[in-house]
Protein backbone atom coordinates (compact mmCIF):
# COMPACT_ATOMS: atom_id res chain seq x y z
CA UNK A 1 0.00 0.00 0.00
CA UNK A 2 2.51 2.40 0.55
CA UNK A 3 4.18 1.47 -2.40
CA UNK A 4 1.36 2.53 -4.35
CA UNK A 5 2.05 6.56 -3.04
CA UNK A 6 4.96 6.79 -5.47
CA UNK A 7 7.42 9.48 -4.72
CA UNK A 8 4.37 11.25 -2.55
CA UNK A 9 4.38 12.38 1.02
CA UNK A 10 2.43 9.98 2.91
CA UNK A 11 2.28 10.84 7.25
CA UNK A 12 -0.32 7.66 8.04
CA UNK A 13 -1.79 4.46 6.56
CA UNK A 14 -5.06 6.14 6.15
CA UNK A 15 -3.58 9.17 3.81
CA UNK A 16 -3.08 6.62 1.38
CA UNK A 17 -7.03 6.62 0.33
CA UNK A 18 -6.29 8.78 -2.97
CA UNK A 19 -3.93 6.48 -4.26
CA UNK A 20 -5.47 2.89 -3.18
CA UNK A 21 -8.09 0.86 -3.03
CA UNK A 22 -8.88 0.59 0.58
CA UNK A 23 -10.94 -2.69 -0.11
CA UNK A 24 -8.02 -4.58 -0.86
CA UNK A 25 -7.62 -7.84 1.16
CA UNK A 26 -4.71 -7.29 3.83
CA UNK A 27 -2.89 -8.57 6.68
CA UNK A 28 -3.64 -6.70 10.19
CA UNK A 29 -2.00 -7.37 13.40
CA UNK A 30 -2.98 -6.20 16.45
CA UNK A 31 -1.11 -6.76 19.43
CA UNK A 32 -2.93 -7.97 22.53
CA UNK A 33 -0.98 -5.45 24.72
CA UNK A 34 0.10 -2.12 24.55
CA UNK A 35 3.80 -2.11 22.68
CA UNK A 36 5.04 1.40 22.95
CA UNK A 37 3.44 4.88 23.51
CA UNK A 38 3.20 7.38 21.06
CA UNK A 39 6.83 8.74 20.14
CA UNK A 40 5.76 12.91 20.42
CA UNK A 41 4.21 11.69 23.88
CA UNK A 42 0.21 13.29 23.91
CA UNK A 43 0.41 17.31 22.86
CA UNK A 44 -2.32 16.28 20.54
CA UNK A 45 -4.59 15.62 22.96
CA UNK A 46 -4.72 19.35 24.06
CA UNK A 47 -7.24 19.78 21.30
CA UNK A 48 -9.71 16.78 22.95
CA UNK A 49 -9.38 17.73 26.48
CA UNK A 50 -8.35 21.46 27.72
CA UNK A 51 -6.46 19.72 30.47
CA UNK A 52 -4.32 17.83 28.29
CA UNK A 53 -1.83 15.12 28.52
CA UNK A 54 1.41 16.94 29.35
CA UNK A 55 4.85 15.41 28.74
CA UNK A 56 4.98 15.38 32.92
CA UNK A 57 2.08 12.95 32.78
CA UNK A 58 3.25 10.87 30.04
CA UNK A 59 7.08 11.05 28.84
CA UNK A 60 8.20 10.60 25.48
CA UNK A 61 10.26 7.37 24.40
CA UNK A 62 13.62 8.03 23.64
CA UNK A 63 16.66 5.75 22.76
CA UNK A 64 19.31 5.53 25.76
CA UNK A 65 22.48 6.07 24.99
CA UNK A 66 24.57 3.03 23.84
CA UNK A 67 21.52 1.21 23.22
CA UNK A 68 22.99 0.13 20.00
CA UNK A 69 26.57 -0.68 21.00
CA UNK A 70 24.73 -2.92 23.62
CA UNK A 71 26.41 -0.94 26.72
CA UNK A 72 23.27 0.95 28.17
CA UNK A 73 24.30 1.50 32.22
CA UNK A 74 21.20 2.07 34.34
CA UNK A 75 21.21 3.81 38.00
CA UNK A 76 17.74 2.36 39.61
CA UNK A 77 16.52 4.47 42.19
CA UNK A 78 19.37 6.71 43.18
CA UNK A 79 17.45 10.07 44.38
CA UNK A 80 20.87 11.66 42.69
CA UNK A 81 20.83 12.20 38.82
CA UNK A 82 24.42 10.06 37.27
CA UNK A 83 24.91 11.99 33.67
CA UNK A 84 25.63 9.06 31.33
CA UNK A 85 23.16 6.60 32.38
CA UNK A 86 19.88 6.02 32.27
CA UNK A 87 18.54 7.31 35.64
CA UNK A 88 15.09 4.80 36.62
CA UNK A 89 12.99 5.97 40.13
CA UNK A 90 9.77 5.28 40.24
CA UNK A 91 9.45 7.54 42.94
CA UNK A 92 11.11 10.80 41.64
CA UNK A 93 8.19 13.27 41.50
CA UNK A 94 9.96 14.89 37.95
CA UNK A 95 11.43 13.71 34.54
CA UNK A 96 15.06 14.87 33.61
CA UNK A 97 13.42 17.01 31.09
CA UNK A 98 11.59 18.70 33.25
CA UNK A 99 13.83 19.19 36.14
CA UNK A 100 17.81 18.50 36.86
CA UNK A 101 16.62 16.45 40.13
CA UNK A 102 13.86 14.51 37.89
CA UNK A 103 14.54 10.74 36.71
CA UNK A 104 14.83 9.49 33.10
CA UNK A 105 12.03 6.83 33.97
CA UNK A 106 9.56 6.50 36.68
CA UNK A 107 9.38 2.50 35.82
CA UNK A 108 9.67 -0.47 38.17
CA UNK A 109 12.30 -2.91 37.69
CA UNK A 110 9.86 -5.63 35.83
CA UNK A 111 8.53 -2.42 33.23
CA UNK A 112 11.49 -1.61 32.08
CA UNK A 113 11.04 -2.11 28.31
CA UNK A 114 12.15 -5.81 27.55
CA UNK A 115 13.55 -4.87 24.06
CA UNK A 116 16.46 -3.28 26.36
CA UNK A 117 17.41 -7.16 27.63
CA UNK A 118 20.78 -8.01 26.27
CA UNK A 119 21.37 -4.65 25.57
CA UNK A 120 22.38 -3.44 29.43
CA UNK A 121 25.38 -3.63 30.23
CA UNK A 122 25.92 -2.73 34.08
CA UNK A 123 22.27 -2.61 36.12
CA UNK A 124 22.83 -0.97 40.02
CA UNK A 125 20.33 -1.04 42.50
CA UNK A 126 20.17 1.29 45.33
CA UNK A 127 19.34 -1.26 48.20
CA UNK A 128 17.21 2.03 50.00
CA UNK A 129 14.45 1.59 47.22
CA UNK A 130 13.16 -1.89 48.07
CA UNK A 131 11.71 -0.45 51.47
CA UNK A 132 9.28 1.68 49.54
CA UNK A 133 6.01 0.40 48.50
CA UNK A 134 4.48 0.62 45.22
CA UNK A 135 2.05 2.66 46.43
CA UNK A 136 4.44 5.65 46.90
CA UNK A 137 5.35 6.14 43.29
CA UNK A 138 3.49 9.02 42.11
CA UNK A 139 4.67 8.75 38.34
CA UNK A 140 4.05 5.49 37.78
CA UNK A 141 0.71 5.90 38.72
CA UNK A 142 0.17 9.07 36.17
CA UNK A 143 1.47 7.23 33.74
CA UNK A 144 -1.27 4.43 34.26
CA UNK A 145 -3.82 6.61 34.43
CA UNK A 146 -2.95 9.84 32.67
CA UNK A 147 -6.77 11.09 32.33
CA UNK A 148 -7.38 9.93 36.13
CA UNK A 149 -9.31 13.75 36.86
CA UNK A 150 -11.76 13.37 34.22
CA UNK A 151 -14.83 11.25 33.98
CA UNK A 152 -15.92 9.24 31.50
CA UNK A 153 -18.87 11.56 30.46
CA UNK A 154 -16.59 14.10 30.33
CA UNK A 155 -14.31 13.58 27.98
CA UNK A 156 -17.14 12.38 25.96
CA UNK A 157 -18.01 15.40 25.92
CA UNK A 158 -15.03 17.14 24.60
CA UNK A 159 -14.76 14.49 21.68
CA UNK A 160 -18.31 15.70 20.78
CA UNK A 161 -17.48 19.45 21.20
CA UNK A 162 -14.00 18.95 18.79
CA UNK A 163 -16.26 17.14 16.40
CA UNK A 164 -18.38 19.91 16.14
CA UNK A 165 -15.68 22.19 16.35
CA UNK A 166 -13.90 20.74 13.16
CA UNK A 167 -16.13 19.70 11.31
CA UNK A 168 -18.81 21.58 10.92
CA UNK A 169 -18.06 25.17 13.12
CA UNK A 170 -14.19 25.66 10.64
CA UNK A 171 -16.09 24.38 7.49
CA UNK A 172 -19.08 26.57 7.93
CA UNK A 173 -16.61 29.59 9.11
CA UNK A 174 -14.03 29.70 6.19
CA UNK A 175 -11.69 32.27 6.82
CA UNK A 176 -12.47 34.16 9.76
CA UNK A 177 -11.53 30.98 10.98
CA UNK A 178 -8.33 32.31 13.38
CA UNK A 179 -11.22 34.81 14.43
CA UNK A 180 -13.37 32.29 15.69
CA UNK A 181 -10.29 29.98 17.20
CA UNK A 182 -9.06 33.53 19.35
CA UNK A 183 -13.00 33.97 20.56
CA UNK A 184 -13.05 30.56 21.75
CA UNK A 185 -9.41 30.57 23.04
CA UNK A 186 -10.45 33.73 25.08
CA UNK A 187 -13.22 32.04 26.49
CA UNK A 188 -11.58 28.85 27.44
CA UNK A 189 -8.57 30.58 29.22
CA UNK A 190 -11.70 32.92 31.42
CA UNK A 191 -13.48 30.15 32.33
CA UNK A 192 -10.75 27.96 33.46
CA UNK A 193 -9.45 31.21 35.24
CA UNK A 194 -12.27 31.35 37.58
Amino acid sequence: MMKSAGENRVIRTECLGEYTDYNTDSLVIIPKVECCRHYDAYMHTSFVIWDFITSSRVPPLFIPDNFFDKKIKIKYGFDKYYKGFVNINPFKKSYSFNSKNGTDLALFQDEIPSFWNGRIESFEVNQVIDKLSMEESWLSMEIKNPWRYRSKSYIKLIILYRKFHFNILIPLVGNGYKKVRGFLSMLKKKYYSN
